[in-house]
């Protein structure tokens, strides 16, 4: 399914495109993100709501993430947590232009993953 998802041009006519201006709490100032979502062919709707979650939530990790790290095939995964207080792990692909990227997919942390993250994140502040 990866490798499905990350064949964008085969997928360019089905992603939304979406522009949003988030508060960048790092510098204090405003910082727009242009996010295009997968399209899952079988319902015509982006992926993430097939797990429960909203384009609001994936640009609220993508804005400030508690981590982002390398994924596979060019991919990245960010980690984070939303305003209502739920902790997402987002895969995207970073775009040729600058603060744009590409979702695939994106779900909540729960279980021992969620733990390993907060457990590097109390790590990382020592």
């Amino acid at each position: 399914m990866f490798s499905q998802a990350y064949n964008v041009t085969n997928y360019r006519i089905n992603i939304k495109n979406k522009v949003s201006q988030q508060n960048d709490k790092r510098k204090g100032g405003i910082i727009e993100l242009n996010i295009r979502y997968y399209i899952d062919p079988e319902t015509g709707l982006p992926h993430i709501y097939r797990h429960d979650v909203e384009e609001i939530e994936v640009e609220e990790v993508l804005s400030v993430p508690g981590e982002d790290r390398p994924g596979r095939e060019g991919s990245r995964v960010a980690v984070g947590k939303t305003s209502d207080g739920r902790y997402l792990r987002v895969i995207y692909v970073p775009d040729p232009e600058p603060n744009s990227a590409f979702v695939i997919t994106a779900y909540e942390l729960r279980g021992k993953p969620l733990i390993a993250f907060r457990r590097r994140r109390r790590r990382k502040k020592k």
